[in-house]
């Protein structure tokens, strides 16, 4: 999908102004780039491929799509959005030998389909370049000012 909206070819539409709750994915005619990524979207989530526009229907339990004219999003907790980022935080050895943090390693297929969100760096100096800093225990976390995608 990033590859599509890089090429001008994706979009995600309100119906109406008054309507939140209703989106339309749109799959547009774009350049080569843009039509082998849309290609691609239908192939993977399954949608009709002789249509460019689809409803978004935001399901709660499971998939409610009851056609390939339709797009179920399942949408995730604001503590599991939380728990997410945090995964992406440098955490120090000490903290997790003293219980302070659990680590789920990533395994090297998991870093290479899911490419991490963001960066959070730690260390005992303050940054020298940070987009934003904080201390918390005696240490610093940060996100680098060059880290555009974090």
């Amino acid at each position: 999908m990033r590859e599509s909206q890089r090429a001008g070819a994706l979009g995600i539409r309100q119906k109406t102004p008054r309507d939140r709750e209703t989106a339309t994915l749109h799959l547009r005619q774009g350049d080569d780039a843009g039509a082998a990524a849309n290609r691609r979207i239908r192939e993977l989530l399954g949608l009709d491929a002789a249509t460019s526009v689809y409803e978004v229907i935001f399901a709660t339990l499971g998939p409610d799509a009851d056609s390939d004219r339709h797009l179920s999003i399942n949408s995730r907790s604001t503590l599991q959005v939380m728990a997410e980022f945090a995964s992406f935080t440098d955490v120090p050895a000490a903290d997790i030998d003293e219980g302070r943090v659990d680590l789920v390693p990533r395994s090297a297929g998991q870093q290479r389909l899911f490419a991490p969100l963001l960066h959070v760096a730690s260390g005992d100096t303050p940054p020298k370049d940070a987009y934003a800093a904080v201390r918390y225990r005696g240490r610093w976390f940060w996100i680098d000012d060059r880290d555009l995608r974090s």
